[in-house]
């Protein structure tokens, strides 16, 4: 996908008569809702929720779905929409029953490459690697080859769990947790900009726990562009007293050093609320029982709870300067990052700054901000502005703000609960 919202709007092929117009009229933010009792056709509210997809206003997106299916029916690409929809409100199941009234609607669409991407990521998103085989292409075999047991599951020793939350090397501003295998200890990454879930860099590791190999592909990293990699599935990856059962995953070599063993996305953890706590050094994965009586034993002045929307990346409501934004949370990520669109859509003004990373120059700006997430205040008064951005691949939307590690350590504690589909950020 290319940046920008306008290639998924004609992925969609909604009406680009409405969803133009719409477009312009709301100026990257999504359109304002028509008065009670207005007559739009159905498809033009479709096109403003992929208009609200596009400017990273999920909620806004579920309102316009809501007023479509009340004033008419939904068509094929309505109810295509609706899957994109529901998957980034965490309703996997909601999305795959949406998806297969599209195809049913219009069988043809089946053959797009948008439709496809969005089945596929609905269906790893509910783990049914059937559906998966499915489709066509290479990664069929591998998907057939993996069995009929749910993908990326989840399993835990105790109510609550504990493992220790330390910098993957000294200095860096990541956070890992260890994996022993064969007496080894491996350092892994908690990253929720991990797209595949699961990776892994270290080749030895990749040998002992593959049971499935999916053959070669090409994978993107934020440090080195497009490397070779490689499919696997393995069949448990066990952290002590927590543990991940029949992960599917891709290996790619370290890019460069220092780096980490491997990479794992605690957001695809969807069985347990999980917790990434900078302050006290500690990466907690609880049964949601036990998370909301420890919640509800802090004091309220100390935490804050936002929606959260997303099936790979986490997505939560913030303020840039009192304006608001779509913060993207990506703990593999090193601080605060403000989108240029962004800042040139709310006339911030930018810095040119030159930057060292791993030895290289880097061109780039800052801008001078006060961002919040919730009631909470992040600290620091400015954030990098990059050149380019990764754009999410189903809806086109860009982030306005990302959240690092280095603005969360080592003052907040993060969690994610996956139940009610909220983040919730507590200052140490």
């Amino acid at each position: 996908m290319r940046h920008g919202s306008a290639s998924m709007i004609a992925a969609l092929l909604v009406l680009p008569c409405w969803a133009a117009p719409l477009a312009a009229q709301s100026a990257g933010r999504p359109p304002e809702h028509t008065a009670a009792g207005s007559e739009a056709p159905a498809q033009a509210r479709v096109a403003a929720a992929v208009v609200a997809l596009a400017a990273g206003d999920f909620a806004g997106a579920r309102a316009q779905l809501d007023a479509a299916r009340a004033v008419g029916s939904l068509d094929a690409h309505g109810w295509l929409v609706e899957a994109v929809t529901r998957l980034y409100e965490g309703r996997a199941g909601a999305a795959a029953a949406a998806y297969r009234r599209a195809l049913a609607a219009r069988p043809s669409l089946a053959g797009t490459r948008y439709a496809v991407l969005v089945g596929q990521a609905i269906f790893r998103a509910t783990g049914d690697a059937a559906a998966l085989a499915a489709f066509p292409g290479a990664d069929a075999a591998f998907y057939a080859a993996a069995g009929a047991a749910p993908l990326f599951m989840t399993r835990v020793a105790a109510d609550s769990v504990a493992l220790p939350l330390t910098a993957c090397w000294p200095g860096s501003p990541y956070r890992c947790i260890d994996l022993v295998v064969g007496g080894r200890v491996y350092r892994v990454l908690l990253d929720t900009g991990n797209s595949p879930g699961w990776t892994v860099h270290d080749s030895t590791l990749a040998a002992v726990l593959t049971v499935v190999d999916g053959g070669a592909q090409r994978a993107w990293t934020g440090s080195a562009g497009a490397v070779r990699s490689h499919r696997f599935l393995m069949e448990k990856v066990d952290f002590g007293g927590f543990s991940l059962r029949h992960v599917p995953g891709v290996f790619f070599a370290k890019p460069t050093l220092p780096y980490f063993d491997a990479n794992l996305n605690p957001f695809e953890v969807r069985d347990r609320v999980v917790t990434l706590d900078y302050g006290r050094g500690l990466f907690i994965v609880r049964s949601k029982a036990r998370f909301d009586r420890w919640l509800r034993a802090q004091p309220r002045a100390a935490w804050t709870r936002v929606p959260v929307a997303g099936y790979e990346w986490p997505f939560v409501p913030a303020t840039v300067d009192g304006r608001p934004a779509t913060a993207l949370i990506e703990t593999g990520a090193e601080a605060l990052a403000l989108s240029r669109a962004y800042a040139e859509r709310t006339g911030i003004p930018l810095t040119a700054v030159t930057q060292l990373f791993r030895g290289r120059e880097f061109r780039l700006h800052r801008a001078g901000l006060r961002a919040a997430i919730g009631t909470l205040s992040l600290p620091g008064d400015s954030a990098q502005v990059p050149a380019s951005q990764v754009v999410d691949p189903l809806t086109g939307f860009a982030w306005d703000l990302m959240v690092g590690p280095g603005v969360l350590d080592p003052g907040f504690a993060l969690s994610f609960d996956p139940f009610d589909r909220v983040a919730v950020l507590e200052r140490r």
